[in-house]
């Protein structure tokens, strides 16, 4: 299938004012250079893909009236914004696309009153820049399967005082910042990585958000129930993040704790019931040196339940180390101060004895380093890192004829 070239370096404009309405080819019909294009009407690319490219400059799509676009069944309808070109939707018509594709790859704008209709299994991806300056809605228009909005690139909304409402499906692997408003998710929200912002205001969902990689970064409010996959991103020297209803953290999640110090507060205020498990990473303000025995409390919530597997940054150095304390309604941070011993180390040559397993006791979060000499004069580092359990194990292969014998000892960093 050979494609339609359309070199142009000014402008065009696609209408069907009384007429009939201006179909694509068969093929992709490419649109290079320098190009505005205005859509004044209705625009059918029915089975077909309108391209917007330029090697130089920026392109432009400025669509401000009725748009429709359907599949034919002969394939998916698409139109691509390439990298370089700009996307604005703009005016107070609806535009609805059915079973069809638009891609941003370029630089986009939605702003007026009009809502974009998807409807029966059509894709909304932004690969690019997207920035919503309107309290439109992108509305489900009926049909199965369930329409997609996927971000993969930046999605800001960055003016309106109302709701922009995703009413179909929204994924998230990309960039998704509120910088006004609310942003509001009426269907399912998934997200598989990037970073997802409230940036102090709200983001609302109908339905339980799963993170299921990625960030979600305080402070904020969200409006709704959370399982957490990813990372819980929060600071201790700002506003906490809010969540209205419950938040599960698995065994693959990560609460981190960042710029905490003396004068912190509670960073995650959860109204129902919150689930704590996987990982906990904290990063401490330069300087922090609590007193033994103070306790700080960092979230809150109505019941909480579980535990930490993995901890990181709690040891302070001089002995000084923070333990989490899970009770009823709160989660704490309580400092304690231990003389730094050699930890003694027990032996275990496992069942096929064909590796020589060191075991010591641990305090989590505190540095280790296992060091291994063949004269007991010099001594090298053959592993150093954070313990996470109140248990750490080193695995040594037998049978090496570099090392006849070895001995080894530990220490604390």
């Amino acid at each position: 299938m050979t494609e339609a070239w359309c070199v142009l370096n000014n402008s065009v404009t696609l209408m069907n004012s009384k007429q009939a309405p201006v179909r694509s080819l068969s093929a992709p019909l490419v649109f290079m250079a320098f190009l505005i294009v205005h859509v004044l009407n209705e625009i059918d690319a029915s089975a077909a893909s309108l391209i917007f490219h330029t090697d130089s400059g920026a392109g432009e799509w400025a669509n401000a009236g009725n748009w429709f676009m359907q599949s034919n069944g002969q394939g998916t309808s698409s139109i691509v914004i390439a990298p370089q070109a700009a996307f604005a939707i703009t005016g107070s018509e609806r535009k609805r696309f059915q079973q069809g594709r638009i891609v941003n790859k370029g630089s986009a704008t939605w702003s007026g009153t009009g809502s974009l209709d998807m409807t029966a299994g059509s894709v909304f991806s932004n690969e690019g820049d997207l920035q919503i300056l309107n309290d439109a809605a992108v509305a489900w228009f009926g049909g199965s399967p369930l329409p997609l909005f996927s971000n993969s690139g930046t999605l800001r909304k960055i003016a309106g005082i109302g709701i922009t409402v995703f009413e179909v499906a929204f994924e998230n692997a990309g960039t998704l910042r509120r910088e006004a408003g609310v942003i509001e998710f009426g269907n399912s929200f998934t997200q598989t990585g990037g970073e997802t912002v409230p940036l102090g205001g709200v983001i609302r969902s109908q339905k339980l958000m799963e993170f299921q990689g990625g960030r979600l970064s305080g402070p904020g409010t969200i409006q709704g129930s959370i399982t957490m996959n990813g990372v819980l991103a929060l600071e201790g020297g700002g506003e906490p993040l809010n969540v209205s209803g419950d938040y599960q953290q698995t065994v693959a999640g990560t609460f981190e704790l960042r710029n905490f110090g003396s004068n912190s507060r509670i960073a995650l205020n959860v109204a129902g019931k919150a689930n704590l498990a996987g990982g906990f990473a904290f990063f401490a303000s330069p300087g922090f040196q609590p007193a033994d025995g103070a306790r700080f409390s960092v979230a809150s919530f109505l019941t909480g339940s579980g535990s930490f597997a993995r901890l990181h940054g709690l040891y302070l150095g001089k002995g000084l180390t923070l333990h989490p304390e899970l009770s009823a309604t709160t989660l704490d941070l309580v400092a304690s101060v231990q003389p730094l011993t050699r930890p003694q180390v027990s032996f275990d040559l496992g069942s096929n004895r064909s590796e020589l397993r060191l075991v010591f006791p641990s305090i989590p979060g505190q540095p280790y380093r296992i060091e291994a000499s063949d004269d007991l004069v010099h001594w090298e580092t053959v592993f150093s890192g954070e313990s996470s359990e109140a248990t750490t194990s080193f695995a040594v292969p037998l049978g090496s004829s570099s090392h006849p014998y070895r001995f080894f000892r530990t220490n604390q960093d």
